[in-house]
């Protein structure tokens, strides 16, 4: 694979210790950026300084895969961050080890990962660890279902804001 030219902007948010946020129009290199910014956090080599010509030095402290959270809006989105991180992490020197677990990082929707922390929680939270997110239409539905409840209700209580 070639080797990445970051820019300054890019080698900021990639080297930046705080969580960072990416806001770019589309197509203008969000999603390997991001990558870039985890391999980093990886302490793997991935890219070169644009200014200096010379390798990204890797963070003082890398993390594992397991604290690293990626959060995009949608599906698509995810699905080519995930697939571009696994290339990645996959033809890096140490893709041996990190190919098993890739899956163990937080790559998703805000949808998904907010599902990941119910689930995790559920018990304590007590709520049902096998819920689903519903899509638009199954949430369009049963918010209908919902505000025809608590109007028959409301009606039924002879709620005076009910009465037109």
């Amino acid at each position: 694979m070639a080797e990445l030219l970051w820019t300054p902007e890019q080698v900021r948010a990639i080297r930046s210790e705080d969580d960072t946020l990416l806001v770019a129009n589309a197509g203008t290199g969000k999603t390997t950026t991001v990558v870039g910014k985890i391999m980093w956090r990886l302490g793997l080599p991935f890219g070169i300084s644009e200014e200096t010509g010379e390798p990204l030095e890797p963070p003082a402290d890398p993390c594992r895969l397991d604290e690293i959270a990626a959060i995009t809006f949608t599906e698509k989105a995810a699905y080519d961050l995930k697939r571009q991180l696994r290339r990645r992490i996959e033809a890096s020197p140490r893709g041996d080890e990190l190919r098993w677990e890739i899956d163990r990082a937080s790559v998703g929707t805000i949808h998904s990962f907010c599902g990941e922390l119910l689930r995790e929680h559920a018990l304590r939270l007590g709520i049902d660890p096998t819920f689903e997110i519903l899509d638009e239409d199954g949430a369009s539905a049963e918010q209908d279902e919902l505000i025809k409840a608590l109007l028959l209700e409301r009606l039924d209580e002879e709620d005076p804001a009910t009465q037109a």
